[in-house]
């Protein structure tokens, strides 16, 4: 492992996704040399540098070659990046069958990340048949690692997402049969884990569930506090969810669902702004002006891709939370 006194931290694309992480920095010089000895972590450091145009012209074709070398001498997560990469042709040739083969290399070493995303693949068919039984086998395996450290690496996040799916899964009765309190259990997990960094496809769903009685006791309190979390971190629905409950006891001040429903809508969410109008047709002038500029700060720090948050949550293959008619269906199974 290379290793250098100082460390920086870092924001790595693992999976495609920003994760926080610490790691060791190396000159360019030593980089290369140690690579061309054939030192695997060198390699792959030697990859990222050529895909990201570190300190050396862009050249995917070059990190792709060398995030090879890495991958094919058993680093795991060079095999991780080259699954991801061929999952969706960002370096080389989209080949989904082989993502899953360079998946399943990390996944049986115990590599977390690799665990997450091999079951993520059989539960949605991407480079292999569908098959929940093999989805439940890698998500739990990635769902039930924990974290022994302060650091906050990859596995974190993985282990979020598996248990998120698993939580979806028992929520839906996909292969298992169908458990809501195993399910809210699971999003939970995800919601808050030891690192204090949660999931907000979770964080929402479990407020899903606080707010409707499935699988919990019904809590709107509990309900808008997860919103809020989720909200936070940029995801629409959620902020809609919060903004909505100002109508409620244990709602917030109107001025302020005004601006979450603004931010709501500046990600995209259609219901949003229709609502927004509304809203403030029923505001005073001193409640509208308030709102107003919550809502330029709001939209600045939390609107849905505004990039000022590591967002874990926006996976492109994990499903999102579901819907006001999904749970129609489900509730009443």
């Amino acid at each position: 492992m290379l290793r250098k006194s100082i460390l920086v931290l870092t924001i790595v694309a693992i999976l495609g996704n920003p994760v926080l992480m610490a790691r060791a920095e190396t000159s360019l010089p030593q980089t290369e040399q140690l690579a061309k000895q054939g030192n695997a972590q060198a390699q792959f450091d030697f990859a990222l540098r050529y895909f990201n145009g570190k300190e050396v012209e862009k050249d995917p074709s070059r990190a792709a070659e060398w995030m090879s070398k890495a991958a094919q001498q058993g680093f795991v997560e060079a095999q991780v990046y080259l699954g991801y990469w061929y999952q969706k042709g960002i370096a080389v040739p989209a080949d989904k069958k082989k993502a899953v083969e360079w998946f399943r290399k990390a996944a049986e070493k115990g590599y977390v990340p690799a665990q997450a995303e091999l079951g993520m693949c059989y539960w949605n068919g991407m480079g292999v048949t569908k098959d929940y039984p093999q989805a439940l086998h890698w998500l739990q395996l990635a769902a039930d690692w924990r974290n022994n450290s302060n650091t906050l690496g990859a596995e974190d996040f993985s282990t979020m997402q598996a248990q998120y799916l698993l939580g979806r899964m028992y929520d839906l009765g996909q292969g298992v049969p169908q458990d809501t309190e195993k399910a809210a259990t699971l999003y939970r997990a995800a919601s808050l884990n030891g690192q204090n960094i949660g999931l907000a496809y979770a964080q929402f769903s479990l407020g899903q569930m606080y707010d409707t009685g499935r699988g919990v006791r019904k809590n709107a309190l509990e309900a808008a506090s997860l919103y809020r979390l989720a909200a936070i971190q940029g995801l629409a629905d959620a902020q809609y969810a919060y903004a909505m409950k100002y109508k409620e006891p244990v709602g917030i001040p109107a001025e302020s669902a005004y601006a979450w429903l603004a931010t709501a809508a500046a990600g995209g969410l259609k219901k949003a702004e229709t609502m927004r109008v509304k809203l403030s047709r029923q505001l005073s002038k001193e409640e509208l002006t308030l709102g107003e500029k919550q809502a330029k700060e709001y939209i600045r720090d939390h609107a849905q891709g505004s990039g000022r948050y590591v967002n874990p949550q926006f996976f492109e293959n994990l499903p999102p939370p579901l819907t006001e008619d999904e749970l129609k269906v489900n509730g009443n199974k």
